[in-house]
């Protein structure tokens, strides 16, 4: 494997360093997998989950974690009524969006406006994409419907 095949990290020092290793890992399965009679070494996939683990650290090594605020954090209302959570990104750009953990008892829409549906208790998720500057990030708020 040569080096130079390989894209950069882009994060300086510690890019050369991931690169270096990398090749000199490929190289070493390469030689390694003409031992086997399929050409793959049992171990390559273990390896290959490695780098992929190093490449997602590398592409946002540098990026900070967004402070995101999620209101209300708790709320209680009867089935049919609504609630609107804001939320506070902390300077991302990222998209947000949301989930319910069960849409049974509430449901949210991508703006973030739960509809309580049935009796029972829900954790609503919403999620901040990575930007330029911060990496993804979660925050949850319950909802109760009685």
């Amino acid at each position: 494997m040569i080096e130079s095949a390989l894209p950069s990290p882009d994060i300086g020092a510690k890019g050369y360093h991931l690169r270096r290793i990398a090749a000199n890992a490929i190289s070493h399965l390469e030689v390694t997998a003409l031992a086997y009679s399929n050409g793959v070494s049992p171990s390559a996939a273990k390896v290959k989950a490695f780098f992929d683990a190093c490449s997602a650290a590398a592409a946002t090594a540098g990026k900070a974690n967004p402070v995101l605020t999620l209101t209300p954090q708790t709320s209680t209302g009867a089935p049919a009524s609504t609630q609107q959570l804001t939320l506070g990104k902390g300077g991302s750009t990222g998209a947000a969006t949301y989930t319910s953990s069960n849409t049974a008892i509430a449901t949210v829409n991508a703006s973030g406006l739960v509809t309580r549906v049935a009796t029972g208790t829900a954790t609503i998720t919403a999620s901040v994409a990575e930007d330029a500057n911060y990496k993804t990030r979660t925050i949850s708020a319950t909802v109760t419907v009685s």
